[in-house]
């Protein structure tokens, strides 16, 4: 089973841009603030809290990102979908998060927000350390069975903060036509 981290074409795409300050006053409470900064690990719900009226802009990454995706990363962890994109992948990845509505550019478009964790190979994830301190992952390795039956999932050794899928759901949107993603098979490098 091959897996893949989820990344981002700003050399071509351009990027759903909402930060948590301008999220939180368009729901009407600074009190989300952490939840949207990811100090819960990105493991809660947003829809108790989502409202209508979240909206935003995609804006350049590159002097030549031009075009709008289809399905692309918002943040770390979370996707930005079209209408094509949410009416083809909505029923599979249903199981792995949740879709909130948004509006970008004044088109109605869902943000994915994955609730998944993948189980990591304890024995072949090789953690860093500095000055005696975890400081992150040298090696991440998934555990085959646990994500081989899955599209989208979250490390929680790389505390939720990176999108990962399977080669399953790199397949499906080869197949069904959706640009947006970079399929990177480094699972650390940020980059």
């Amino acid at each position: 089973m091959k897996v893949y981290q989820l990344k981002s074409i700003p050399e071509r795409f351009m990027a759903f841009k909402l930060d948590a300050l301008t999220l939180c006053d368009q729901l009407g409470n600074d009190d989300l603030l952490p939840l949207f900064l990811g100090h819960s690990g990105g493991g809660e719900p947003l829809t108790p809290h989502w409202g209508e009226g979240v909206s935003s802009t995609f804006s350049p990454l590159s002097p030549s990102s031009t075009e709008i995706p289809d399905i692309s990363l918002w943040g770390g962890a979370k996707l930005i979908l079209n209408a094509k994109a949410y009416d083809l992948l909505k029923e599979r990845l249903a199981p792995e998060g949740e879709f909130l509505p948004v509006s970008a550019d004044g088109q109605r478009m869902y943000a994915f927000n994955c609730l998944s964790y993948g189980k990591e190979d304890e024995e072949l994830c090789v953690r860093k350390y500095l000055d005696g301190e975890f400081v992150g992952l040298e090696t991440l390795v998934f555990d085959d069975n646990d994500v081989a039956g899955r599209f989208l999932f979250k490390s929680k050794l790389q505390f939720g903060g990176a999108l990962y899928c399977s080669s399953a759901f790199k397949a499906l949107c080869n197949e069904l036509g959706l640009e947006g993603l970079r399929f990177d098979e480094d699972l650390i490098n940020p980059f």
